[in-house]
């Protein structure tokens, strides 16, 4: 016969045995070829996530509490961050995108300018970021994340619109 590492969650602990013993429940092996049932834990499996990617790799089995970082991908963010560390959890937090509505709009000077940023999200974002030209605005007058439609909506205000507030703005 040929010899074969036990799965992981289960365990071999007397040499010549053909079969494996599972941990018991809620426990597992953080991999396969476990020798006894000392090396069954409470683990947690890293999940998959979307807009970004975990570390360690998802489906790496892990002592449960371990630290875990998420890196989200390019305009997607975890509690406004684009890293977050977090414990290993059955369900991570997700990275949340925010962009803001292709629409151009001109203002004259004196307007009172509404730029709507358009949060693509399950869940409410705590709060919005806002840039101009790629530079976060310092402190800009904004409401907070109201729902609209499949989503959530942010608006910025500039109260005198002026040629100095000229520019492409966007919300994350």
């Amino acid at each position: 016969g040929v010899c074969v590492l036990c799965p992981r969650g289960t365990y071999q602990d007397a040499p010549g045995k053909t079969s494996c013993t599972s941990c018991p429940i809620g426990e597992s092996t953080l991999s396969e070829g476990a020798e006894d049932s000392a090396s069954c834990k409470v683990v947690c499996v890293v999940p998959e996530i979307s807009y970004g990617s975990v570390f360690p790799l998802p489906d790496y089995a892990l002592d449960a509490g371990t630290p875990v970082t998420i890196t989200c991908d390019d305009g997607y963010k975890v509690n406004d961050q684009n890293i977050f560390q977090t414990t290993c959890a059955a369900q991570l937090p997700s990275c949340n995108a925010a962009k803001m509505e292709t629409s151009s709009l001109l203002y004259l000077d004196g307007d009172v300018a509404n730029i709507d940023c358009f949060v693509t999200s399950t869940d409410k974002p705590d709060d919005c970021t806002w840039f101009k030209d790629n530079v976060q605005l310092s402190s800009p007058s904004y409401t907070a994340p109201a729902p609209r439609d499949a989503g959530y909506y942010c608006t910025l205000t500039i109260a005198a619109f002026s040629a100095s507030d000229e520019g492409q703005y966007h919300c994350v």
